[in-house]
């Protein structure tokens, strides 16, 4: 099986492994935040580079995955298991 192709319940592990790692950047940019807010942390998140290039890039990959997971074949539309085949 390769990542691409759908497993025996019609989920793509390589879209799936994508999300919980989108999931697990947010939450810890997220809690990185929440200290930096309650002055726990010294962190520069509004002006570093790399906290502003972190942002983009978790922003960046939910906006992907949300398009990827827009045309990707559901369940109901038996036959097609090609990512940009399904019909929205």
């Amino acid at each position: 099986m390769t990542s691409a192709s759908p497993a025996s319940s019609g989920r793509f592990f390589a879209i799936d492994a994508a999300r919980g790692l989108a999931v697990v950047a947010m939450v810890a940019y997220h809690f990185t935040w929440d200290l930096w807010f309650f002055g726990l942390i010294g962190a520069d998140l509004l002006g570093d580079p790399l906290w502003l290039a972190a942002r983009t890039a978790i922003v960046s990959s939910f906006l992907f995955i949300a398009g990827v997971c827009a045309v990707a074949p559901s369940d109901e539309q038996e036959g097609r298991h090609e990512i940009g085949r399904a019909h929205v």
